[in-house]
């Protein structure tokens, strides 16, 4: 949907041992920011598709 990735964080990978949330701040085309706040599971599914993203890029 053309977003950004303004923030990650924690900033470094990390494994799933290591971190149960994940906090990404996307900027929309429109100038709107948004927080996307995931646990356990869904941290590890938000740092796998914020990888490929960063591929794509």
């Amino acid at each position: 949907m053309n977003c950004k990735i303004e923030r990650i964080y924690p900033a470094s990978p990390a494994s799933d041992a290591e971190v149960n949330i994940e906090t990404v701040t996307i900027i929309s085309p429109q100038g709107n920011t948004h927080t996307i706040r995931a646990y356990r599971e869904n941290a590890s599914a938000l740092r796998e598709y914020v990888s490929l993203l960063k591929l794509i890029e």
